[in-house]
């Protein structure tokens, strides 16, 4: 009866295809939910196709070694693999200014994403059970939720799946007893001191008392409304995103935000559009900064909305963990402080090619703002017949230089330039200039200089294009 329910909850509610490579990394702990777990995967897969892995958080001292030896003996007699790891969590946690429990989680997961790349086709199992989810619902109404705290803890995320989101605590305990598998009890679990422990020890059972035995069924009634909503919502968010936003990677990595049509968002879709927005943003190394959602609070939202009706172009503020909301004159965008330092070599290119023309012959270049055409005679007759060894791509570093613009009389400070074409403070941090010798020839992408142009009588067109 236990396989069938667990066996449903994995294919149906998890939507997991159960094929004959697929690798489960399963988190236990060494506590009743992750060994009931452990077991009834064993049930289920071959033990070639489970990874049983312990995250020691260093927080319990000898009972965390305890828990250690305890998961690491339990997956040898089931006959699966067993990783392991460890690491200071209340150090991690100070260093980075996080919470015991968000530090842990953090770096639990961590662990469990390194295994999962050592394994393809394979799902990270973890072991919520039906109280956790009840917990996690007071949980997010007590620190001020939207309607997705009230969906609480979902079958599937990603990779991530929760199997035993059916199974309550009374059926887990007595699954273990049944395989004669005595799991290890966490001390910690009574302490009242941690908001989780409360809400389960103290505030659960004060509601039951009040409101009869059914409240829980009710809680989770609830959650299956608010997730129908939460859908719904979801959808048209992603829509909204595809509309009016836009993923760039050059220069840097942003996504920007369409000021004026974001205005005309419903505000509930506002909210939820920074929130989605927040949760792609990534760093240098392309790692999401808010995976999941993790680390995104109403206050950050609500922040982003006042910035964008009082920031004035050029500022910004800093969201959180690095993230900021910067404000040009047409839109938003939002990009990690890490990307936004222009260090290292550049890693764009330029490619040079000579076309011989027949004198007027009406030559009429493609257009491409990342390919210029030049006059090769009057390149040659101004920087000398090995004028394209000359030809260089650089960042720019010297905002206080010249540059003639094509189409434009006299010259111009390239600071104004830069900003009279709308191009952002940070971008105009990363600006590549395509020069010759110590002259502007091209900013690729904004505007060519009034260098050597092409016209009727060009019989040799120097071609470069740009290569981001």
């Amino acid at each position: 009866m236990n396989k069938k329910k667990f066996l449903e909850s994995l294919t149906n509610k998890c939507n997991v295809e159960i094929t004959p490579d697929l690798k489960i990394i399963a988190g236990v702990s060494g506590g009743a939910d992750s060994v009931c777990m452990l077991l009834l995967l064993n049930e289920i897969f071959n033990p070639d196709s489970i990874i049983c892995c312990h995250f020691n958080h260093k927080i319990r001292g000898v009972y965390a070694e305890r828990d250690a030896k305890f998961t690491e003996n339990l997956a040898k007699k089931l006959g699966v693999k067993f990783e392991l790891a460890e690491a200071d969590v209340p150090l991690y946690a100070k260093e980075n200014g996080l919470g015991l429990e968000e530090a842990a989680r953090k770096l639990r997961y961590n662990f469990f994403e390194k295994i999962k790349t050592k394994y393809s086709n394979s799902l990270i199992a973890v072991a919520h059970n039906k109280n956790d989810k009840t917990e996690t619902i007071l949980h997010n109404i007590s620190r001020g939720t939207s309607i997705d705290g009230l969906k609480g803890i979902e079958y599937r995320r990603g990779d991530i799946i929760r199997p035993l989101l059916d199974f309550s605590k009374t059926e887990i305990i007595s699954i273990c007893e049944n395989y004669g598998v005595k799991p290890i009890f966490d001390e910690t679990n009574d302490d009242v001191k941690y908001k989780r422990n409360m809400i389960r020890n103290n505030v659960i059972p004060y509601l039951k008392d009040t409101f009869g035995e059914d409240f829980e069924n009710h809680i989770l009634a609830l959650s299956e409304s608010a997730s129908l909503d939460s859908e719904f919502l979801q959808r048209v968010t992603k829509e909204s995103y595809e509309r009016i936003c836009t993923a760039q990677y050059k220069p840097f990595f942003k996504i920007t935000l369409n000021y004026f049509e974001f205005l005309k968002l419903d505000a509930a879709i506002q909210n939820r559009l920074i929130r989605f927005i927040l949760s792609q943003v990534r760093d240098i190394d392309k790692k999401l900064i808010f995976p999941e959602y993790t680390g995104i609070y109403s206050d950050m939202i609500l922040r982003v909305r006042a910035s964008t009706e009082t920031l004035s172009p050029g500022k910004y503020i800093e969201v959180g963990l690095g993230v900021l909301c910067v404000k040009t004159s047409e839109d938003i965008y939002f990009a990690h402080k890490s990307v936004i330092c222009p260090t290292g070599k550049i890693t764009s290119s330029i490619e040079i090619t000579q076309n011989v023309i027949e004198k007027g012959s009406n030559f009429k270049p493609l257009k491409n703002e990342m390919v210029e055409y030049f006059d090769a005679d009057g390149l040659s007759e101004l920087y000398g017949i090995d004028f394209s060894e000359k030809i260089k791509l650089v960042r720019n570093d010297n905002f206080d230089c010249e540059f003639h613009p094509f189409g434009m009389k006299g010259r111009k400070k390239l600071r104004k330039f830069l900003i009279d074409s709308k191009i952002g403070t940070f971008e105009r941090a990363f600006t590549e200039l395509v020069t010759i010798g110590e002259n502007i020839l091209w900013i690729p992408g904004i505007r060519r200089s009034n260098i050597a142009p092409i016209d009727k009588n060009t019989t040799r067109v120097i071609i470069i294009k740009y290569i981001p």
